[in-house]
This record gives structure tokens, sequence and C-alpha cells, in this order.
């Protein structure tokens, strides 16, 4: 398996990268310690893992935004870059905070468990509320916004998910 930063070495050096791409944006924020054991074994652990893991997603833009069949055209793009480089270059593209299918359906799957599994918490409970709530989210809404919208919104959403976050590191 290639790492993570040998995948963006490779793909910064390919013309058909770089021909759409735009900017990666950092994660807003760093690493967190471990997660207090108090939460953990509750049927959820995998859960929580995932939003640390999501924490420090990258958001990778690329300039398909607003075109006409924007998710077919960028589906056979991440197909190219795959044919040229393998698997692990559509793991690392799938881990885009831009990608609202797994941004929403992972975060709100995490509301569903923190309320679940640790809701004599309440101030844990209270913070994941706004996740719990996304599985209402309209994706068309999301859709309809050009890229900087997208990446205010995606931003909320990671400070959402910073906030649940900190409460399971306390």
């Amino acid at each position: 398996m290639t790492n993570k930063s040998e995948i963006e070495k490779l793909l910064m050096k390919d013309d058909l990268f770089r021909e759409h791409f735009i900017e990666k944006h950092p994660p807003k924020y760093k690493n967190f310690r471990k997660i207090n054991p108090i939460f953990l074994g509750r049927e959820s652990d995998n859960v929580i893992y995932w939003l640390k893991d999501f924490v420090n997603f990258p958001l990778i833009e690329d300039d398909f935004v607003g075109i006409q069949n924007e998710y077919h055209i960028r589906g056979k793009w991440k197909s190219e870059l795959e044919k040229r480089y393998g698997e692990d270059v559509l793991k690392y593209l799938t881990r885009n905070k831009l990608r609202i299918n797994t941004s929403v359906g992972g975060l709100s799957t995490v509301g569903f468990f923190v309320n679940e599994f640790l809701g004599e918490f309440p101030e844990l409970k209270k913070k994941s509320e706004k996740l719990l709530n996304l599985q209402n989210y309209n994706k068309n809404e999301y859709y309809n916004k050009n890229s900087s919208e997208r990446i205010e919104f995606v931003r909320g959403l990671e400070d959402d998910a910073y906030n649940v976050l900190w409460e399971l590191v306390k």
C-alpha cells in the first residue's frame, strides 16, 4: 500500500490530476490525543475512530463544480487516475471532506451512535445533535452551491465534528 504523502507526490506530478486540481485545503484542526476510555467498548468504537480520522481528512478542491454532469465527469477522471496508479489513489481521493456523501453519511452515523450508545453524557449528546440531524440533509442543496460555498459548509461540518471529538478526548 502506498502512503498518503507518496500518493500526493504522484498526483501532483500527473498532468491529468493537475489539470483539474485547484487546491488542497489542510485540515482545520490538529491530531488529537487518545479517546477517553470511558467512551470505548460500547459498540461505537469504529464510529468514534472514523470521526477522529474525519477531522484529519483533507479538502481537495477541483474545477468540476458547476459543470454539467459534474458527478459523472469527475468519476471518469478518478477512474483514469485509478488505472494509472491503483486503488490507493482512489482511497486517497475518497477521503476528501468535500465528498458530501462520505461526510454527511459518516457524521450522521456518528451522531446516531453517540446518542444511542453514549447518551448518558449530556454535553456529548448535545454536541452530537447537529451531526444526527445531518441524516435529513438535502444533498441537492450542496450540489447547487459553488466551490467556496461547499468549502464553507464542510468547514462547518468539521467544526461540529471537532466539538464532538473534543468531548470524547477530555
